[in-house]
């Protein structure tokens, strides 16, 4: 069974300066939770591509912890202001219950890659191809879902935007991070025409 969502968000998050490249977003967890979280064997992603994962898998492990550590750390930095979805997303995490978090996945990265650079180059936005660029790991994952981010530079952001996810009203972004159908992730980050920069993530179940 195909699990296709069709959203892209558009960056409405700031993009701070140099200054905060270097803020513990993780303060308050434990080395051990770390550790799992960045457990990237064989990963062909880059380092920020990597952190979205990370932060993505931390969200997913202990959404009570996220909530009042990362989250909450990250509204004061950037100064994020209240709104409907995020009030949803302090609700959503509190409520939940801990999942796996992602195992990296080569297949899935090339896919993500696939569709991260030919968006780039089009400056074009949302799912095109989606069946096509899927296809080639729909054996491995029958069930698969991706989210898009334009604009956003830094891996927190992105992960944010995404969690967040403001102005969409199925919140389809933070569905596909925490679905615990999902098992396996991967991201590719790559330049863009309109927006100078785009995120995929594909998501994929055995």
């Amino acid at each position: 069974m195909l699990k296709t969502f069709f959203f892209f968000l558009f960056s409405t998050l700031a993009i701070n300066g140099m200054s905060q490249d270097h803020i513990d977003w993780t303060a308050g967890w434990d080395h051990k939770t770390l550790n799992q979280a960045r457990n990237l064997p064989s990963s062909k992603m880059n380092e920020v591509e990597e952190n979205v994962l990370f932060y993505c898998n931390l969200a997913r492990m202990n959404p009570k912890l996220f909530l009042t550590t990362t989250l909450s750390l990250y509204i004061e930095v950037r100064a994020v202001k209240n709104s409907s979805y995020l009030s949803s997303l302090k609700r959503f995490l509190k409520k939940s219950k801990k999942l796996p978090p992602f195992i990296a996945n080569d297949s899935l990265h090339k896919v993500a890659e696939i569709h991260a650079v030919h968006s780039g180059k089009k400056g074009t936005i949302g799912h095109q191809n989606y069946s096509k660029r899927f296809k080639y790991v729909e054996d491995v994952f029958p069930t698969n879902g991706e989210n898009c981010d334009y604009g956003n530079q830094k891996a927190i952001d992105i992960v944010f935007s995404w969690l967040i996810d403001e102005g969409i009203a199925n919140l389809g972004h933070r569905k596909n991070v925490f679905d615990k159908e999902f098992s396996h992730a991967a991201v590719s980050i790559a330049p863009h025409k309109s927006y100078q920069v785009n995120a995929v993530m594909a998501f994929g179940s055995r």
